[in-house]
């Protein structure tokens, strides 16, 4: 179809140059690369045009007044707006048929792109790689992946820029990705440039990320060798070119391999700030906080705190002496020092740091919003997560919704840098929502990202697959929620299945996420009247959490006492009532510990726990302290939905309905 309407426009085209006389000075085949041209680069004024024309060798011997009347056909053809600062023509509608005109004339003289990108200027040579990209994408093309991907070899050193901005905003990126490979891979490019090449991929980049661990890891093979046999000269290059190494195999979920690079960094980098302080402090601060983000990644989170505070105390030094310079980084050590903090369950002193790594990044960002606005949303979105443990929801929504905010307008922007972060805020925000007892409004926010973590997932599986698990885990308790039972088992039963093969293959890591989610799939199967299912998963997650919290009770405690807490409804549900009280009797006393150190976040799980700690009493025949207890879960729901009603208002009543119940069992008359 798109081939017979560029039949009709090049009988169009035809007739307008023959009226025009253009014809037969100039064959139909240089006319036709001229109209390719102005859709490949464009002008914005006449003399760009001409300067355009210049560029091909069918025009560029043409008299001054035959290429004006070029441009004027050009323009007569396809229209531009009017007015001072016009471009001299308009495009080709609809932008697929420029496209598909295009292509047809790169297959037939690919040396075209080479002159029009000789002389160009920056837009202009970006408008040629995304409209040759696009033009690639077309069937019925299939050698222009094979040229564009040689013309960006070819051209790399002038046109690296436009190459790697392409790559990450193109809808068709793969023989722009291919370049950049093939350029990695030539023994013949020299160090400095593959090093620069190195560092122009952008470090968010989701298309790039397994192209830029490869430039890197050449980088430092190469580095390394030098400093073998120099290593006064080379050492600080392979110290820094470890570091990023450590970073971009971070970004594609190889943490070990990550780890290793960072941690002989950080050893060089010891070596030279000892020697030379001025010059390499602030490398030495820079290895020490990826050292510990690293550490944290494969679950060594109390070896990552006291790295990562011997980074915040040469950062926050430097940064007394001159702010301007080491603010940022000081943000960025406190940011993972609060997330370290979290993880080990360390939660009110996870606040402090995060708290100030917004204020640093708030005032950062206003002064330049275009470069510190993703950090202050990285730290919005860590300071919500704290509050969020700690019980303060409200103050927690509030501070996701702004790193959501941020975050879309960021990745509307430019998704291949910060749809990852946009899906990660969703779902945190979806969370919020559902603890506030709001989940029809939660829902939309993990619905879209769990659709964004699967297509993320399905690029880079070691990279996003534990988001992918964790989102479909929070949909999976949204939708439960809002009675939607056969679709939540389907979530949460592809999440378990992934965080089984994910904890496999690295337990320190996924063990706690896979218990969290065998727990919540034993709620579903229940729901479901799977009751036999439901115990034995509800028994796994159980003996998981009690080995996670003998380890680290900060951090596991509450996970057990949530599995303790299901465990006895699934107990009771198949009537081993006395093993049922056993295990709220257990999880009551847990809650009672935590809320006494963290009331916010753990009065509202003991007052139901106490609820189900006194129903468990009443079926073995204890009655009166089932009574009792129950009178203590009526005063704290009482206490929780006097300060916020609409939340813990229907527990209350639920509370009391059992209260009801319970006196009712010795009432005459009664059960």
């Amino acid at each position: 179809m798109e081939d017979r309407l560029l039949g009709h426009e090049r009988r169009y085209w035809r007739q307008n140059a023959a009226a025009r006389g253009l014809t037969p000075a100039l064959s139909a085949t240089t006319l036709e690369s001229a109209l390719a041209a102005a859709h490949l680069s464009g002008a914005g004024d006449r003399e760009a045009a001409d300067r355009l024309w210049s560029r091909l060798p069918a025009l560029a011997d043409q008299p001054r007044d035959r290429r004006d009347r070029v441009t004027a056909w050009l323009a007569a053809l396809y229209p531009t707006t009017s007015g001072p600062g016009a471009p001299p023509w308009g495009s080709l509608q609809p932008d697929r048929l420029a496209e598909r005109h295009a292509g047809h004339v790169l297959t037939a003289d690919p040396a075209l792109a080479d002159h029009l990108l000789d002389g160009a200027d920056d837009a202009q040579a970006a408008q040629l790689l995304t409209v040759y990209s696009r033009a690639a994408a077309h069937p019925g093309l299939p050698r222009l992946d094979g040229h564009l991907t040689d013309l960006c070899v070819r051209h790399h050193r002038t046109r690296a820029a436009q190459i790697v901005a392409t790559a990450t905003r193109s809808n068709h990126p793969a023989p722009l990705v291919a370049a950049l490979g093939a350029l990695g891979e030539d023994p013949a490019l020299p160090l400095d440039e593959l090093a620069v090449l190195s560092r122009r991929l952008p470090p968010s980049s989701q298309r790039l990320a397994v192209t830029a661990a490869r430039l890197a890891r050449t980088v430092c093979a190469r580095q390394r060798a030098l400093a073998e046999q120099d290593p006064d000269a080379h050492l600080p290059d392979l110290a820094r070119a470890l570091n990023n190494l450590a970073i971009r195999l971070g970004e594609v979920g190889r943490r070990d391999e990550a780890l290793t690079a960072i941690e002989e960094a950080a050893h060089h980098y010891r070596a030279l700030a000892e020697r030379d302080p001025d010059s390499y402090l602030r490398h030495r601060a820079t290895a020490l906080n990826n050292l510990g983000t690293r550490l944290g990644k494969v679950g060594r989170r109390k070896e990552a705190v006291p790295v990562i505070r011997e980074s915040i105390d040469i950062r926050r030094a430097l940064a007394e002496r001159d702010p301007d310079s080491y603010l940022s980084d000081l943000s960025a050590s406190l940011n993972n020092l609060s997330v370290e903090l979290g993880e080990l369950g360390r939660r009110e002193e996870a606040l402090g740091p995060v708290r100030e790594a917004v204020d640093i990044r708030r005032a950062l960002a206003e002064r330049d919003p275009g470069t510190y606005l993703p950090d202050l949303a990285v730290s919005l979105n860590n300071l919500s997560v704290e509050l969020s443990a700690l019980g303060r929801r409200g103050e927690a929504l509030a501070a996701v919704r702004e790193a959501t905010d941020i975050r879309r307008t960021l990745a509307e922007a430019n998704p291949d840098a910060h749809l990852a972060d946009l899906a990660k805020s969703l779902s945190n925000l979806s969370v919020d929502l559902g603890r506030l007892g709001r989940p029809r409004e939660a829902l939309p926010h993990v619905e879209e990202a769990t659709t964004h973590y699967r297509t993320l997932a399905g690029g880079s599986p070691d990279a996003h697959l534990p988001d992918l698990a964790m989102a479909l885990n929070n949909l999976s308790v949204c939708l439960g929620e809002l009675g939607r039972q056969e679709e939540a088992l389907a979530r949460i039963e592809e999440a378990t299945a992934h965080y089984r093969t994910l904890a496999e293959a690295d337990p320190g890591i996924y063990l706690p996420d896979l218990a969290m989610a065998l727990n919540n799939l034993s709620v579903d199967m229940r729901r479901a009247g799977r009751r036999d299912e439901a115990l034995a998963h509800s028994e796994s997650a159980t003996d998981h959490y009690r080995a996670l919290a003998e380890a680290n009770p900060d951090a596991h405690l509450p996970g057990l006492a949530m599995s303790l807490l299901n465990l006895s409804a699934g107990l009771g549900a198949v009537k081993r009532h006395a093993e049922a009280l056993a295990a709220s009797e257990e999880a009551t006393g847990h809650y009672r510990a935590l809320a006494e150190t963290s009331p916010d976040a753990h009065l509202p799980n003991l007052a139901q726990s106490l609820l189900n700690f006194s129903t468990d009493l009443a079926v073995v025949g204890r009655r009166a302290e089932a009574l009792a207890v129950i009178e203590e879960a009526n005063e704290r729901h009482r206490a929780l939905a006097e300060a916020e009603p609409t939340l813990f208002g229907p527990r209350l009543q639920h509370s009391l309905e059992v209260s009801a119940l319970l006196e009712g069992l010795d009432a005459p008359g009664g059960g």
